[in-house]
């Protein structure tokens, strides 16, 4: 990635996986449960809400459907997608 794209990346998925994170806290799931569901190991998913790696569809569906956030996180996938080239 360009640094320029990269940062931009970065902001995306530190606030997407920000979001996950509320949404899990507000609704009392824990990180593990959270992972168990998404199929993913406790450090991936930590990895992901901090922003360190691209949260997954896999697991912002789980997310939401745990969460109760009725496609309020699914929809920041679009966000996660890379820029298509000009």
């Amino acid at each position: 990635m360009a640094s320029g794209e990269s940062q931009q990346a970065q902001q995306n998925w530190r606030y997407c996986g920000g979001q996950i994170k509320l949404w899990r806290e507000e609704a009392g799931v824990s990180r593990q449960d959270l992972a168990n569901e998404a199929g993913y190991d406790y450090e991936y998913i930590k990895s992901m809400e901090c922003g360190r790696r691209r949260p997954t569809l896999r697991l912002l569906q789980a997310a939401d459907q745990l969460c109760g956030a009725r496609g309020k996180l699914i929809a920041g996938h679009e966000h996660l997608k890379p820029e298509p080239f000009p």
